[in-house]
């Protein structure tokens, strides 16, 4: 799985991945300094079952969620 984050200007980040119970998965990205612009992560979900996720990206200024859904 690939993730885009366009962030508008430098924060420090934490993307992470979480079932739809909302339990914590995986912290893609923890606590990190990011400069303004595009940026791509990647997460291997090969052993996650079928379902549905969500990766929230937070950072200090906001926050936003994107629903994924892993069909195999």
């Amino acid at each position: 799985m690939y993730i885009e984050v366009k962030l508008p200007n430098t924060n420090t980040i934490t993307l992470a991945l979480f079932d739809i119970q909302g339990r914590k998965i995986a912290d893609i990205v923890l606590n990190d300094q990011q400069d303004m612009g595009k940026h791509q992560y990647s997460y291997d979900m090969t052993d996650l079952p079928k379902g549905i996720y969500i990766c929230r990206l937070q950072t200090n200024e906001y926050s936003e969620s994107q629903k994924i859904i892993k069909l195999e």
